[in-house]
């Protein structure tokens, strides 16, 4: 309360109106700020008390540590004994990772391939709040984020995190629904904690239960797998415009292979479902247009160009055909 008067009259006088629902706990806030600030100006008027002791310590509570003596092999020891977590670099400044400092765990920060968490070569925690949830839910984010989980790792987990996944404005029943179908058809469990503190005290007992089963090492994904030849396909359909997953296996199935969609014709293409005339003559436009090179790169440096097609959406490694023959 008394920041919001400080920032209303900064420079001028003003007038400051709070509006509180009535019976929520928007009340009982309201009445425990009052009466902070209440004990705050009591306080000042009976002046300043200072503290029994100095705030800076004495020199005889001090003690130096000797980096160099016998006790620095115990100590690397111990920390070479330690929980071991494998942390996304995105993760590395979350709430999760300091709490699980806190807890003595060894947290190494790496550029993991899915998931944020990894604790084996076989189990890795991708974490999601109850915003994020939804957002990978409406973005469609969150199936793809599944498959690769389940691609990559034999025992993935998916950690909820927050209380108000209800309270987004999506429907319950669509909540239910994903939820549904990544623990049945991705076969994910999915597990709900309530803050950072206890994702990371559940991240801890995970890793405490796989350490006692489990001593090899660890390897690290950090490379996608190579795409099949199928997988492939529907890479290069549905870079169409406005093709996506359901419409590039619809024109696949029906033209049987890439260049019978691309060697299709407008008429051709509007007898799939989805596919409409205006649709068709964007596919169309984009297989027969002459390329032109607006780039302002010397002729030199075209050849160096990154792909303008990077990141997840497309792998480091592709397909490779081992019967295709070497010269065509």
């Amino acid at each position: 309360m008394i920041q919001r008067r400080g920032r209303t009259g900064r420079t001028t006088k003003g007038h400051m109106i709070v509006l509180i629902t009535k019976n929520t706990r928007d009340e009982s806030f309201y009445y425990s700020s009052m009466h902070r600030e209440r004990r705050m100006k009591k306080q000042l008027a009976n002046g300043f008390i200072p503290a029994e002791k100095p705030l800076i310590a004495n020199d005889e509570d001090v003690r130096v540590l000797d980096r160099k003596n016998s006790n620095d092999t115990e100590t690397r020891e111990e920390r070479k004994n330690k929980l071991m977590v494998y942390v996304d670099h995105r993760e590395s400044m979350s709430g999760v990772t300091r709490e699980l400092s806190n807890l003595e765990v060894s947290v190494e920060p790496s550029n993991l391939l899915v998931g944020d968490y990894q604790i084996n070569s076989d189990v890795v925690v991708e974490r999601k709040s109850t915003k994020d949830f939804v957002s990978s839910m409406i973005d469609k984010r969150l199936y793809k984020q599944a498959q690769e989980l389940v691609e990559n790792f034999s025992k993935p987990l998916i950690i909820l995190e927050g209380q108000d996944l209800y309270s987004s404005g999506l429907h319950p029943n669509a909540i239910r629904g994903a939820l549904a179908s990544l623990a049945v058809d991705f076969n994910i469990p999915i597990i709900p904690t309530r803050n950072p503190e206890d994702t990371a005290a559940m991240i801890n007992r995970i890793a405490i239960r796989e350490s006692d089963k489990d001593t090899k090492e660890v390897q690290i994904q950090t490379e996608r797998k190579p795409l099949t030849l199928h997988e492939q396909q529907l890479f290069i359909v549905e870079s169409l415009p406005n093709v996506g997953p359901v419409n590039a296996r619809r024109l696949l199935k029906e033209f049987k292979s890439v260049k019978g969609v691309f060697n299709a014709k407008i008429d051709d293409l509007i007898r799939i479902s989805g596919i409409g005339r205006v649709k068709a003559r964007n596919i169309r436009e984009i297989i027969e247009s002459k390329y032109l090179d607006s780039s302002n790169y010397s002729a030199d440096q075209v050849s160096e160009e990154k792909s303008i097609v990077n990141g997840k959406n497309k792998p480091q490694q592709e397909y490779y055909l081992e019967n295709s023959k070497k010269n065509d």
